[in-house]
């Protein structure tokens, strides 16, 4: 068995409660104190190895682990932008997409369907999972009102967002691509089609689900 907590130094004095359950039970609980990314944390187990606790580095990247303050900022932030804020646009605009029957296209990811592990951010993979599943309850909540609800769902598209990114870390960008069948980065043109036709006619049949946009990268 294998549990990590955040704890203080007073924390791993109060750790002896825990043992003292285990030995109750016949278990043998054995910790140590590591510091990780700023913050402490108490590891138990028989066996523990490092690969077990890949992400105990300190890096600005959007992990799971680091100082308390600054994992709860993160997640925080991501989920208002990527998931919250979808909910207040949609929550702003919302009688006026039923009285025109209106269309909503949201912007889902590739991490609306698994977790990338570099970059790492659960906060992200979190917040993408999210959006899939708002757009199918919207669309199954306003479908009898003629509103149609999709999302588009972008791989690895080059943005001026990403720009210094793929620039400090080629290997990171050829991962990407290796791993897409097409063999290129996305450019932001190849939004457009698929936007345009969710938003259109041409999709009148179409709601609550999500176009991939990834030159098939969930394909391998």
């Amino acid at each position: 068995m294998l549990l990590l907590d955040e704890a203080d130094e007073e924390d791993e004095i109060g750790f002896g409660a825990d043992l003292a359950v285990a030995e109750k039970h016949g278990l043998t609980l054995h910790y140590e104190r590591f510091e990780c990314g700023g913050a402490y944390y108490l590891k138990h187990g028989k066996e523990w190895e490092p690969e077990a606790f890949p992400y105990c580095r300190d890096e600005a990247d959007a992990i799971m682990l680091g100082a308390a303050e600054d994992v709860i900022k993160d997640w925080e932030d991501i989920i208002a932008i990527n998931l919250t804020g979808v909910f207040n646009v949609t929550h702003a605009f919302l009688e006026s997409l039923r009285a025109a029957k209106g269309r909503i296209v949201n912007i889902g990811s590739i991490q609306s369907f698994v977790h990338l592990r570099t970059p790492s951010s659960p906060a992200y993979t979190a917040s993408k999972h999210g959006v899939l599943g708002f757009t199918k309850a919207l669309a199954a909540e306003l479908g009898a009102e003629g509103v149609r609800v999709n999302a588009i769902g972008p791989g690895f598209i080059e943005t001026p967002l990403n720009e210094k990114v793929r620039a400090s870390n080629p290997e990171l960008a050829k991962t990407f691509i290796a791993h897409t069948p097409l063999g290129r980065a996305g450019k932001a043109e190849d939004i457009v089609g698929p936007a345009i036709f969710l938003a259109s006619d041409l999709s009148a049949y179409v709601s609550g689900t999500i176009v991939m946009l990834d030159g098939g990268y969930r394909t391998i």
